[in-house]
């Protein structure tokens, strides 16, 4: 067996998501991740080059794209690469690459190249228990690991996520061939130009489903943000149920990062649970906060700086999440798997 990580970098994009290659970039592995090749094929776009790309993306001159071979030229290549024997196909975000291929034989006449693909990104997702999934820089930032290379250099970016496939299999003590039997069922497939990419549902037994039953009412009439929010700021001014413990966070009103509200959906649930048993509130206004819990690794790129500045600007206390987690004597994972407070926590609010 052997392992193909692939990228696909573009000049520009036409409308329904027509991206125009300029750059097909692999690794091909062993299945214990040696390296056996790494190149990037530039693909003349033989169309207009869009501005930001040229500005901010391309890792050559723009003379080097128009002067390699076309697509067409390019073919053999690719389609052996990827419709190999024995060759197991990852990517990050793959199904986009796996569109922009067919776009390209589409537009030369050519027969549709076939695979199937997997998906670091919902890997990612799976097992770092996240409901949103994360961009190969921000993969690269949770694993902690280095990017080598350009940004946006598809034969860069194809290794970045063979070696965050790599770590991720080092961390949970697995193989490469294990863990493509694991993520089988979210495994996708183009064929005669028809991308098949199965949908990534996060459930967890018993949990999930008593989840989807708290949240199956307000699933029509909002954005799941919007019912997440819904639901999160009703338990948190739902009333205390149980012996209060005695915490240093008794009488203290704690925000916790916005980002980490919006992708961790039911670790939030967790969280303001305890904190309502250790006797603190849960804020969602970072300045009148008294703890603001910054939940993002370090590095990590962050949408809602704000956030951070509102509560260092109320001279909030700031702390890690796991200097939070180690108040409540809890890991991350115990976090996830906590039982769900009752339902009816959810609906009905604290009285003044």
């Amino acid at each position: 067996m052997q392992f193909l990580f692939f990228d696909i970098e573009c000049a520009c994009c036409h409308k329904h998501g027509n991206g125009v290659m300029c750059e097909f970039g692999y690794v091909l592995t062993d299945e214990k991740f040696g390296v056996l090749e790494k190149e990037v094929l530039l693909v003349a776009p033989e169309d207009k080059f869009d501005w930001y790309v040229v500005q901010n993306m391309l890792a050559f001159d723009k003379e080097e794209y128009i002067a390699a071979p076309n697509f067409k030229e390019r073919y053999d290549k690719i389609k052996s690469l990827l419709e190999g024997d024995g060759v197991v196909v990852f990517g990050h975000t793959t199904e986009v690459d796996a569109h922009y291929l067919n776009y390209a034989a589409s537009r030369y006449g050519l027969p549709f190249i076939n695979f199937e693909f997997y998906d670091l990104k919902k890997i990612h997702m799976h097992k770092r228990h996240l409901r949103n999934g994360a961009s190969l820089e921000n993969i690269l930032v949770d694993l902690q690991l280095e990017f080598e290379g350009h940004v946006h250099r598809s034969d860069d970016d194809a290794y970045a996520t063979m070696a965050a496939v790599k770590e991720l299999c080092r961390i949970y003590e697995t193989d490469g061939q294990s863990l493509a039997a694991e993520y089988a069922k979210y495994r996708g497939s183009t064929k005669d130009g028809q991308i098949t990419n199965a949908p990534y549902v996060f459930t967890r037994k018993e949990n999930d489903r008593r989840l989807i039953s708290i949240l199956k009412h307000y699933a029509d009439k909002n954005t799941v943000e919007q019912s997440n929010f819904f639901y999160l700021t009703r338990l948190a001014n739902s009333k205390s149920r149980g012996k209060i413990i005695d915490s240093p966070l008794n009488g203290k009103k704690i925000c916790i990062d916005r980002d980490y509200q919006k992708t961790h959906f039911k670790e939030m649930i967790s969280l303001i649970w305890l904190i309502k048993r250790h006797g603190g509130k849960c804020l969602f206004y970072p300045a009148y906060c008294d703890v603001f819990v910054n939940a993002l690794p370090d590095g990590a790129e962050r949408k809602h700086g704000n956030y951070l500045r509102r509560a260092q600007s109320g001279n909030a206390e700031i702390i890690t999440l796991g200097q939070l987690l180690d108040i409540f004597n809890v890991t991350e994972d115990r976090l996830y798997n906590m039982p769900l407070p009752p339902a009816k926590a959810f609906a009905k609010r604290e009285k003044e």
